[in-house]
């Protein structure tokens, strides 16, 4: 299994405060994460490679290869808390950080298994060449008005307040973080992406795209698509593949 990613800036924002880093662990395994920081001028940069930063070295510090699935997903939820606790450290000792925060969506590949942590609206997709799997939901107010039924997926996606997420990591002392596990096909491939992708880009176009291209050209062609959308956010996608 190999892992590329790729961030962008974007069409309007004045700086980058997505950031994405993946690797590979003991037995074949691979991992990858991607981060949407936010606060302030320069907290959101700040908040996303801290988080990434402290991921990084959680995994590379605590996985081996003959780890049980309970303790894969016991290190990836201790690493996602150990990154809420250094953000949030980091925002206490500067004024200037006060409120930053980031999203974490990661993944986990060992064998034929995926195992998944995430804060926020940042997704994770499972691309086979037949079909595309949202793996995340998002922690975001109007994904619960979706849950509640009081607006469609439809109506949702063009929604005023859809940026608006409800966990965040790093602002409060402590977070929860939703944990999933789930078989990866052969052909199977997992795409991590921060909204600024997800909001301009369709998943079946990701999919599509995903079997015709190589994947520093897939990655290069979705960036291009969400700015050519408009580009109204910073754009990261990572690709986890054979």
């Amino acid at each position: 299994m190999k892992v590329m990613g790729k961030t962008d800036i974007g069409m309007v924002r004045r700086s980058n405060q997505d950031a994405y880093s993946g690797g590979e662990l003991p037995g074949g395994a691979v991992w990858a994460a991607v981060c949407d920081g936010m606060g302030g001028a320069n907290g959101g940069d700040i908040a996303s490679k801290t988080a990434v930063s402290v991921l990084q070295q959680e995994l590379n510090s605590g996985f081996s290869e003959d780890m049980p699935d309970q303790m894969v997903q016991a290190l990836l939820l201790h690493a996602v808390g150990q990154a809420n606790v250094r953000v949030y450290e980091k925002a206490l000792e500067d004024e200037a950080l006060s409120g930053m925060g980031t999203t974490v969506a990661a993944a986990l590949v060992r064998g034929e298994k995926a195992y998944i942590v995430h804060v926020g609206d940042s997704r994770v997709y499972l691309l086979t060449p037949n079909e595309v799997t949202q793996l995340t939901t998002d922690h975001s107010i109007v994904q619960e008005m979706v849950k509640k039924g009081e607006i469609t997926e439809q109506q949702a996606k063009n929604h005023p307040r859809k940026n608006i997420i409800t966990r965040v990591v790093g602002v409060e002392p402590y977070v929860e973080a939703d944990y999933d596990v789930c078989a990866l096909p052969p052909d199977g491939k997992l795409l991590l992406c921060s909204d600024g992708l997800s909001n301009c880009v369709e998943p079946e176009t990701m999919r599509r795209l995903a079997y015709e291209l190589e994947t520093d050209s897939l990655l290069d062609r979705l960036v291009s698509l969400a700015n050519d959308a408009g580009g109204y956010d910073n754009i990261t996608v990572a690709v986890i593949s054979a």
